[in-house]
Order: C-alpha cells, then structure tokens, then sequence
C-alpha cells in the first residue's frame, strides 16, 4: 500500500510541475511592459497610426466593479475611438455611473430566449461599435496604462485574435480559495498559438475577422463563448493566440463574498471540464489525487490515526514538496499568499464543495443565482 500511495503522490507532483509551474513555455507569453525585446513599440503605433479601437464591455449589475475598469481605460496611453458599456438589463445603479464616468452606454435590447446573457450583450456592442479593432473586456478586468497600447501591439504582429488571462489580484482571505481554479484556467485551453479557444475576459480582433468568424451570434446559446468563439474562429482560418496578463491586465474575481464565489465556481465547474483536453484532464485528475492523498495523509498522521500510512518524514517531504511547487506557481496566476500554499489542504476541501455541488444540481437539477438571473446547470448550454 505504501508504494501505491508513494506512486500517485509522485505522479501527481510531477503534473503538478509540468501543468502549473512558471516553465519557459508558460512565462515567454507573460504580457510585459519594460521586458527588453517585448516592450510595446508605441513609435511605431504612432508613425503608422492606430486603426480605430472600440473597447465593448458586456455589464449586468456592476456597479461595484466597473468603476476601476473605465477609470483605468481613460488612463491609457493610446487612443481609443469609443469605450462602450452594454447595459443587460441591470438592476442596480450600473448604467447611471458609467454615464457619470464618461463611457458611452447602450441599452441592450431585451434578450432572446436562445441567447446567453453575455453573448447577447456582446453581439449588440459589436452590431453598435464603429471601430477597425474590437476589444471585448470583462466589467471586472483593470488595465494598466500601458495594456491597450501591449494589446494593440501584439495584434499588429501576430493578427488573428490575442486574448489575455487576466492576473488574478485578490484582497479578502477567503478568494485565496480560488486558487486551485485559477491554476486550472491556463492549462484547460494552453499559452500561446493555435489555443483550443480563448480566455473571456480580454479578447481583442478586429472587426473584420469578428464578423467572418459569425461575431457572438455563432455561439449564443453557449456558457463559454470564449472557448466555442476560439474555435469558430480557427474553423475559418483566423490565428488564436493567448496570454497572462502580468502586471498589465488584472481582475478581482469574487470581491461581494464567500457565497458569490461559491456560486461563480460552481456555475463554471462541469462546463470548464467537459471542454478541457483529455490528456490535461488526466493530468489535472493525477494531480487532484496526488495532493489530496499528500493532505489526507498529513491530516492522519497529525491526528496520530494508524490510517497515517506512510513514515512520518515521506509524508513531511512530499507536503513539503506540493508546498513548493504550489508557492513557485501561485505568482504566475495570482498574488495568492505563501501562507495559502502551506494550507493547501483548505483548497481541497472548497474544491470538493464546488465539485460535489455541481454534480448534485447537475443531476438532480437544479439553479445558481448568477448577476440575478438563475442558471441552470442541467442546461449550461443555454444559460441566460
């Protein structure tokens, strides 16, 4: 028994590494701002001039959020033609402080009944938007002054669609809890070109490549829109190319409380794993048992249960060991806490409340409130 539990805690920290540690093939598609060789050439932006950007924010009830995005675009150090915020169909004081703020706000028309909420959001912005190049950002994306000037930047030298995963910046304990999520995220879709699909958050294309792909409309009825509007843009020929977002593009995920993280994981949970790669599933499965055999291990023997198999100091060095690799890849991803790698087996345990959630709604049917709107995960397809 002691070689079974030895064997699937090696092969779990070995997945571990090659799925979410800072390896060359994950850092050289960082986005940076200062880094000698892939700093923005904003000379040559201004010499040849920069085609008319429309920046489109799909915005349901983000009063709280969207504040620190318009105020961080208005900031940038390139034009932009329009920042437009589609209101759909909030209810609280959304629209009225974007207007406040300068952004110009569309109404969304009342939503189809095959039409996701966002998509639909997204496909009126662009049907609205008079820009060459189209960005699509997420209502709780920050950007740094330097982001759209990167953004453009990379779209001009590799064309086709860049996408960016934002940083995840957190500020309460309990979004620490996110971290096994976040880390998931990257390897579910990969860094770089000829991605499976694309991170939702940040998208940028143009204009034209949007519409020949068949824009939002070709994936309304879809909960990930990114990852299915990646793949209508590959079936026409158009580059993908993904990115983390570093220092220049960040988000703060679940900022109103436990719950609304609880709930935001558990509505992306089983459609995020039913799109993910099998070999990475494998991988990620491999992991999940190598560092829940390593915590539940550590758990006994700590309690001096005589389930504690393995010596005392195995057990101590392989904790050790996942500790490390989790501390070294955390800043990849997130300002995510030292502290939070110590106390992996806490992730564990928020990990199996999310998955053991989705399943039973999943099964037994059953809804998420999500921005107001109740999301059924028997039929993620169709979420509104």
């Amino acid at each position: 028994m002691e070689l079974v539990l030895l064997f699937l805690m090696t092969l779990g920290l070995v997945s571990g590494i090659f799925l979410f540690a800072p390896l060359p093939g994950k850092t050289r598609y960082v986005l940076r701002s200062k880094e000698p060789g892939n700093q923005p050439n904003t000379t040559i932006l201004q010499r040849t001039g920069v085609p008319p950007i429309s920046v489109i924010i799909p915005a349901r009830n983000e009063e709280h959020r969207i504040p620190e995005l318009l105020t961080s675009l208005f900031i940038q150090k390139i034009d932009m033609r329009e920042i437009l915020v589609i209101d759909d169909g909030s209810t609280d004081n959304t629209a009225d402080i974007c207007k406040k703020l300068g952004a110009q706000v569309i109404t969304a028309p009342p939503k189809p009944p095959e039409w996701a909420g966002k998509n639909w959001a997204c496909h009126t912005g662009a049907l609205k938007a008079q820009g060459e190049v189209l960005i699509f950002l997420d209502a709780d994306v920050k950007v740094h002054p330097e982001g759209i000037a990167v953004l453009m930047d990379q779209l001009q030298n590799l064309g086709g669609v860049v996408s960016v995963q934002p940083y995840h910046r957190i500020q309460k304990w309990y979004e620490n809890l996110s971290s096994f999520f976040n880390l998931q995220v990257v390897p579910s879709l990969s860094l770089g070109q000829n991605t499976r699909g694309l991170f939702g958050p940040v998208i940028g294309l143009s204009a034209k490549d949007y519409h020949r792909a068949g824009g939002h409309e070709a994936v309304k009825a879809s909960v990930l829109d990114d990852v299915e509007f990646g793949i209508q843009c590959r079936a026409h020929s158009i580059p993908l190319c993904t990115f983390l977002g570093g220092k220049l593009f960040e988000f703060r995920m679940y900022p109103e409380g436990f719950n609304q993280m609880y709930g935001g994981w558990t509505k992306n949970f089983l459609a995020g794993a039913g799109t993910t790669p099998t070999l990475t599933l494998f991988a990620i499965c491999f992991w999940l048992i190598g560092v829940g055999t390593t915590g539940v291990q550590a758990g006994f023997q700590a309690a001096g249960s005589t389930l504690g198999i393995l010596p005392g100091y195995t057990n101590l060095l392989f904790y050790l060991a996942y500790v490390l690799t989790l501390a070294i890849s955390f800043p990849l991803y997130g300002n995510f806490s030292l502290l939070s790698a110590l106390l992996f087996p806490m992730h564990l345990i928020f990990y199996a409340m999310v998955m053991g959630r989705a399943w039973i709604l999943k099964v037994l049917g059953g809804t998420v409130l999500w921005r107001g709107r109740a999301v059924p995960l028997e039929n993620q397809e169709r979420i509104g």
